[in-house]
């Protein structure tokens, strides 16, 4: 059974792998596209009262359903590596005030969702022995944490504490009980490139089981987030809210590249760039148990 699984996982990962390059065709013509159809809009405010007989050059639309075989193979792939991954993104709760209060502009740390009494934030597990990683800001001081699956059916378990590395502001969780759990692989962070394909995961504002979609702007970035400074973030055009702190920033193999931690904000509005921990970090926390 554990085989079959393996093949499968194997299979679904060739697949997404094979149709990377398809993505990228689907973003690069739907920029042209973009760009087309801006074109159009200036002629259109450019012309005058009355028609002119001289016939413009205007570039010629895209022929009908040119290429549409590719773009539904590459939005194929990406549902694919959505699918595969979402069930290794949880929510992760805890009760008690906590936290800290982010100031209304800059580069900030990415709270949880507040729900009366109750944080919520993201998780993704490493290990299917139910090992989840997520942030120090989702995490705090607690001791005792619910571990949610949005389903359907929703399920929920209850988790602990188990290790901390406060330099890089993750936290790891043990769900309790002697249950297999669906995980995702670390990825070399290393080997991550500016222009790399990413989709991060989480539950923004309560909201579980969210995707966002975005390229890598940088692999190494020194940021200061709240009076802390991390050297080499990932960063990220995929947006991010409260409630995403501690989800999964995911390739297009669908492995685990970071940990979401933080963003860029003006005026309590997050303007879309991101921030991650490096999942090579996350490896030293993993290595220590």
């Amino acid at each position: 059974m554990a085989r079959h699984g393996e093949r499968t996982l194997v299979k679904t990962k060739e697949f997404v792998a094979a149709a990377s390059s398809l993505v990228v065709i689907f973003v690069v013509g739907a920029v042209a596209y973009g760009n087309w159809t801006t074109n159009q809009r200036a002629l259109a405010l450019a012309e005058p009262e009355e028609a002119s007989p001289v016939a413009l050059a205007l570039p010629k639309a895209p022929a009908a359903g040119l290429g549409a075989a590719r773009l539904d193979d590459a939005q194929s792939a990406i549902v694919a590596l959505a699918a595969s991954v979402r069930p290794a993104v949880v929510s992760v709760s805890r009760r008690g005030q906590g936290g800290h209060a982010s100031p209304r502009a800059g580069a900030l740390f990415l709270d949880p969702y507040v729900d009366g009494d109750v944080r919520v934030g993201s998780g993704t597990v490493v290990d299917s022995r139910g090992l989840i990683l997520t942030s120090l800001q989702v995490a705090g001081t607690a001791t005792d944490f619910v571990i949610s699956w949005p389903g359907p059916p929703e399920v929920s378990r209850r988790a602990s504490r188990v290790a901390n590395d406060p330099s890089s502001d993750l936290v790891l969780l043990k769900v309790q009980g002697g249950e297999s759990f669906p995980a995702i692989s670390l990825a070399d962070s290393d080997r991550v490139k500016i222009g790399d394909l990413v989709l991060a995961f989480g539950t923004p504002f309560g909201f579980g089981s969210t995707t966002t979609l975005g390229i890598v702007g940088s692999n190494r970035r020194k940021v200061n987030l709240e009076g802390r400074e991390f050297q080499d973030l990932i960063q990220v055009d995929a947006r991010l809210n409260p409630g995403d702190s501690g989800g999964p920033l995911v390739n297009i193999a669908g492995e685990l590249v970071g940990v979401n931690i933080g963003a860029l904000a003006m005026n309590s509005t997050f303007v879309g760039i991101a921030f991650a921990v490096a999942s090579n970090g996350a490896r030293r926390l993993l290595a220590g148990l």
